[in-house]
């Protein structure tokens, strides 16, 4: 089981790394910060050596923090350690790609949608590797194709923590780190502050009509990161849809059959239901990290000083904060049936029965949006309760419901803690049927939150950030 959730979780601490380092140097170069700074006694290369200081020490703190986790729930210390040391390395790596891309792009947007497009693209290489791979005799292993050592993540499913951890796979781990620190040092000696090497396009010289309504410009902000998402959602449900047929064949194995039940809630039933029930969980969990970020815009809109002029025209607060909550929404809920979609259709491949399973997979995603909305309700009332602390709040909630899905019952958590979560309370489709009752409570608390953060945006005043 931990070969299904690890990557997840890798996956975002590394993504993590990557904003954190966008955050602390083109942003600051935007803000004016990184100048202000630079005019005191400092390097040139401080900015960005602090902040890759800061991207691989929170990297190595989470994966001390996973080991622990792993290690008080009964596994062994050697797979424990080797776990925590591919989450580090992997964070480390895009923390470097990161230093890279800001040197390129000439916006931190452009930056962090560069950052996420190499990673999507490496994820990409593992899942392909995955699934061109020879599944083992008894149907339990697999041994990845040739294109997943051309991904980080191919070299960190290679370690292989639970199955005797080989560590000789992080070594490329480490070379590419230093590679592209390096390259990332000799980049930003060559240009400007505030610049990047390659130029901002001019764009078009007149703009689409659609950008004339507050709907328009919010997809138009949003449509780059809803693609990457979508992107790298499918490849996910690809791997776990190719895996179904493997997982339906090991009927037999009562102790998987256990663990899936304790992290489903779900009883009985076909494992192959149980294990795409935990499937689609981690991507309701993953499509939450997309609403958030979404909605996230209204946050960066409004620091950035661009609201200010919008709310100067004949545009409310009302339909500009609503435009950007239903492209959120709307874009979550194609995200899941993407998702849904994809494992479905690959599954078929796989089992050589097109759409076997299709009509189970999709509903199977699209459950989990009542969880996904509870999750950006918080995110729009901290937006509009507290604006310049949105996203510490938004996150936050995001990290404690993955904490809580993935670690509540190995942990024994109480139920109290573990009913916080929004997703508890979901059925693991396919495998349990829908009860009506706590997917409207899911939605009507959702709405709430929603309509918390816009009548405390309404009546406030427009922060002013630091």
């Amino acid at each position: 089981m931990m070969a299904d959730v690890a990557p997840i979780v890798t996956a975002l601490g590394a993504l993590m790394s990557a904003l954190a380092v966008v955050r602390h140097t083109r942003q600051n170069e935007e803000t004016g910060r990184a100048e202000l700074v630079g005019s005191a006694a400092v390097g040139r290369s401080a900015m960005l050596a602090a902040a890759l200081v800061v991207a691989v020490g929170a990297s190595v703190m989470l994966g001390i923090l996973f080991a622990t986790l792993l290690f008080a729930n009964g596994l062994p210390l050697d797979g424990v350690l080797a776990a925590g040391a591919t989450m580090a390395a992997l964070g480390a790596v895009f923390g470097g790609v990161a230093a890279v891309t800001v040197q390129l792009a000439a916006t931190a947007r452009a930056a962090s949608g560069l950052a996420i497009s190499l990673l999507v693209t490496a994820y990409l290489l593992r899942g392909i590797g995955d699934l061109a791979g020879t599944p083992s005799v008894d149907g339990t292993t697999v041994t990845p194709a040739w294109p997943v050592w051309l991904s980080p993540f191919g070299w960190a499913e290679q370690v292989r923590p639970f199955a005797g951890p080989d560590w000789w796979p992080l070594a490329p781990a480490v070379v590419l780190f230093l590679i592209a620190v390096a390259v990332a040092l000799v980049l930003a000696a060559g240009r400007d502050v505030g610049f990047g090497l390659i130029p901002a396009s001019r764009g078009p010289a007149s703009a689409a009509r659609g950008l004339l309504s507050p709907l328009g410009l919010a997809w138009r902000q949003q449509r780059g990161l809803f693609a990457a998402w979508a992107l790298g959602l499918a490849i996910t449900s690809a791997v776990f849809g190719s895996l179904g047929q493997q997982v339906g064949a090991m009927a037999g194995n009562e102790q998987f059959r256990a663990i899936l039940e304790q992290l489903t809630r779900g009883r009985g039933g076909d494992l192959a239901d149980l294990f795409f029930g935990f499937a689609m969980g981690i991507i309701g969990l993953a499509a939450s990290g997309y609403a958030v970020q979404a909605l996230l815009e209204l946050h960066t809109e409004e620091a950035d000083g661009r609201l200010e002029p919008i709310l100067g025209t004949a545009v409310s607060r009302l339909a500009w904060s609503g435009s950007h909550i239903a492209c959120a929404v709307l874009g979550t809920s194609a995200i899941l049936v993407i998702g849904g979609t994809s494992a479905g259709l690959v599954y078929g491949l796989v089992a050589a029965d097109p759409g076997a399973r299709l009509a189970e997979l999709v509903p199977a995603a699209l459950i989990q949006a009542p969880a996904v909305l509870v999750l950006a309700g918080i995110a729009v009332a901290a937006f509009g309760l507290l604006p310049t602390r949105a996203p510490a709040v938004s996150w936050a909630a995001v990290g404690a419901a993955s904490f809580v899905t993935f670690f509540g019952d190995p942990l024994d958590l109480p139920d109290a803690v573990r009913n916080l979560s929004p997703f508890s309370h979901l059925p693991a489709l396919p495998a349990e049927g829908i009860s009506a009752g706590p997917i409207l409570a899911l939605l009507v608390i959702s709405v709430a939150l929603a309509g918390i953060g816009l009548v405390s945006f309404h009546f406030r005043d427009l922060a002013v950030h630091p």
